[in-house]
């Protein structure tokens, strides 16, 4: 039986590699860095990154580029360990993309806003008590109903 990404004991890295292809790519490449005995700043010289780029692959803070792990494989001689697991996380990162995409609020609300402005008389110049009253009420009437939607990520 494999350990729950929550198994007590290991490293955090190594508990979120069941989650995602992208953790267990940072996992491997952790791995093979130290069996080589590199130090992050090493095998980013070696590869041509900053050793903050190496950490941030490491631990899910950011995503390995697009050729990193056919250098990194050729660097650390991984056979090829690292260019099987690209696919998985390439794809990953692009549902990852796609969700965040669809998740947005579509531009009508802001073209209701602002039509809502103009009709309670707000210009650019200047504003009235009961346009602004109004324009905020058609924000907090938006929000509701953005809120129902779900969230938006930006």
């Amino acid at each position: 039986m494999s350990p729950s990404p929550h198994t007590p004991g290991l490293p955090l890295y190594e508990r979120q590699s069941a989650a995602s292809a992208h953790a267990r790519f940072g996992d491997r490449l952790r791995h093979w860095r130290r069996l080589r005995g590199l130090s992050q700043a090493e095998l980013g010289r070696r590869l041509g990154y900053h050793d903050s780029h190496i950490s941030r692959v490491e631990t899910t803070r950011r995503w390995p580029p697009a050729g990193m792990a056919e250098r990194t494989d050729q660097v650390l001689e991984t056979g090829g360990e690292l260019s099987v697991l690209w696919p998985a996380v390439e794809h990953e990162r692009r549902a990852q993309r796609r969700r965040r995409s669809t998740d947005r609020v579509p531009p009508q609300p802001l073209e209701q806003l602002l039509d809502a402005a103009r009709l309670a008389g707000w210009s650019p110049l200047g504003v009235n008590e009961a346009a602004h009253g109004q324009v905020i009420g058609t924000v907090m009437e938006l929000l509701g109903d953005g809120a129902r939607r779900g969230p938006a990520v930006g």
